[in-house]
């Protein structure tokens, strides 16, 4: 079976580790492709189309221009608008959640800053989306 790439799109190292860390647990091969913004993350879709990730992981607080505006960008995107895109945000504001459902958000996680809470919640969405059987973007 071929390995599935996850893209995590997360700024902060600490967050980043251990979610990479999680996400590698799945009961399947799961290859995790981290990048720290916006034009990191969009620079490896453009030079990687053999490699799409089946998932990606999007800090929504980037630093710059925001996830909300690489989501834009994604959904936009003939290609790209099938993956799945699961939101990490800081809080569960209102106008966050609504905003990235609206804008086509697969999903949305509060990183906890609870490392074992963060770890439970990141494996309850890797099992999700790694067991899911997804459109071939390809």
């Amino acid at each position: 079976m071929d390995s599935r790439v996850v893209l995590l799109v997360e700024d902060d190292p600490g967050d980043a580790e251990l979610i990479a860390e999680a996400v590698q647990d799945a009961p399947v091969s799961t290859q995790v492709v981290h990048v720290k913004d916006r034009e990191c993350a969009l620079r490896y879709l453009r030079s990687r189309p053999e490699k799409m990730p089946s998932l990606i992981m999007l800090a929504l607080n980037l630093p710059g221009r925001s996830g909300f505006d690489l989501l834009e960008t994604i959904k936009a995107d003939k290609i790209w608008r099938t993956i799945p895109v699961v939101g990490l945000a800081q809080s569960d504001g209102r106008w966050d959640v609504s905003e990235g459902f609206e804008r086509g958000i697969a999903g949305y996680v509060v990183k906890s800053k609870d490392p074992a809470k963060l770890r439970g919640e990141i494996a309850a969405i890797r099992d999700y989306w790694t067991l899911s059987r997804l459109p071939r973007v390809l």
